[in-house]
């Protein structure tokens, strides 16, 4: 199996997608500093249902890319850094990683999205209402990646405080 250090140099993943320096070279010093591989196939996952999602969908293509795909490409990369099922995990992406975002210089709009997606990644299952993502967003459909990858077809599990249903 190949380390962390090998998946992130190789030519052949969705990390090589993102093509805004800033945003890239951000999202590699997060995965090196608190990554593994395991987490790097995870989110490798995820991006590629979502990427079927946006296609299917007629938000993208091969040939035409927004600039907030990349944006949510970081945030697949970085969604499972720290989220251990517990409600104060999900933000702490927002807590360890603003100031490396700042020291690359991602715009503030990206370094946002980036953190809104990572915070919506549960859905409706999400606690906080405010960030649970709403409607048709390009968050939603990130949520439902995330459900598909690693809850449908995996564990994920959820924080306490949730809603019963």
């Amino acid at each position: 199996m190949k380390t962390l250090e090998d998946l992130i140099k190789d030519k052949s993943t969705y990390l090589e997608q993102i093509k805004t320096s800033s945003v890239k070279n951000f999202t590699i010093e997060a995965l090196k500093t608190y990554g593994d591989a395991e987490k790097f196939h995870e989110a490798e996952k995820v991006i590629c249902v979502l990427e079927a999602i946006l296609t299917k969908m007629k938000q993208m293509n091969e040939n035409s890319r927004p600039i907030w795909v990349e944006v949510l490409v970081s945030a697949a990369y970085l969604h499972n850094l720290f989220y251990d099922g517990t409600l104060p995990s999900i933000f702490e992406a927002r807590e360890k990683l603003s100031l490396m975002a700042q020291k690359h210089e991602v715009p503030i709009n990206a370094t946002s999205l980036i953190f809104q997606a990572i915070e919506g990644q549960l859905g409706a299952d999400m606690p906080v209402e405010s960030c649970q993502p709403q409607g048709d967003s390009p968050n939603s459909k990130f949520a439902w990646a995330c459900w598909y990858v690693e809850e449908l077809n995996g564990v994920k599990p959820m924080p306490d405080c949730r809603e019963l249903k």
